[in-house]
């Protein structure tokens, strides 16, 4: 009966302009703060702490995308972006990482925080009326948090970063008339080359 509504403020600000014909640029930035939302938490007790669900939770995401792109109006299309976010929370207990050390956080980075990410995909003609694709994505690690043989956090909450991520992907495309009016497209494609 003691819990509120969650309440939230989301806005950005963005700046698109067209370059030359079909070649467009796009400056993004983007904030999301969230108060009073549900999180487990932990109430001490004088035999140790008691699981508690209340509104003790807040977020914070801050974000800066930078996009090139031409959209689809022809044959050739690309996309490049890149995005540089900061998403924090406060974190919430889980009954197998019951931490009442968490409690004294306000706000960490968030299990999907990925501070550094660029995308960029195309699809173009190549020779014998056939069209090629490729997709890359590159970002930083997400954050992970290191626990002790008693599940309690040793150093900084999330403070830790898994290795950069990468992959790419290639296909090739041949479209095959078809009765009826119709088309068919076989593809051949390797992912994460």
């Amino acid at each position: 009966p003691t819990l509120r509504n969650p309440s939230g403020l989301h806005w950005n600000l963005a700046w698109e302009h067209e370059w030359v014909p079909r070649w467009v640029s796009r400056i993004n930035y983007i904030e999301k703060k969230g108060r009073e939302q549900v999180r487990v938490a932990a109430l001490t007790t004088p035999h140790g702490f008691d699981l508690v669900f209340n509104n003790s939770g807040r977020s914070n995401y801050r974000a800066l995308e930078l996009t090139f792109d031409r959209p689809i109006r022809t044959n050739i299309r690309f996309l490049a972006s890149y995005i540089y976010s900061d998403a924090k929370a406060r974190p919430s207990l889980s009954l197998d990482f019951p931490d009442p050390g968490l409690e004294s956080i306000s706000e960490a980075l968030t299990d999907w925080n990925t501070r550094h990410r660029f995308v960029t995909w195309g699809y173009f003609p190549i020779p014998w009326k056939t069209n090629a694709s490729y997709a890359v994505e590159a970002r930083s690690g997400f954050p992970f948090s290191a626990v002790d043989v008693l599940n309690s956090v040793v150093g900084g909450y999330n403070s830790r970063t898994m290795p950069m991520y990468f992959v790419t992907n290639f296909n090739v495309e041949k479209e095959i008339p078809f009765p009826f009016k119709r088309r068919i497209a076989l593809r051949i494609g390797v992912t994460n080359l």
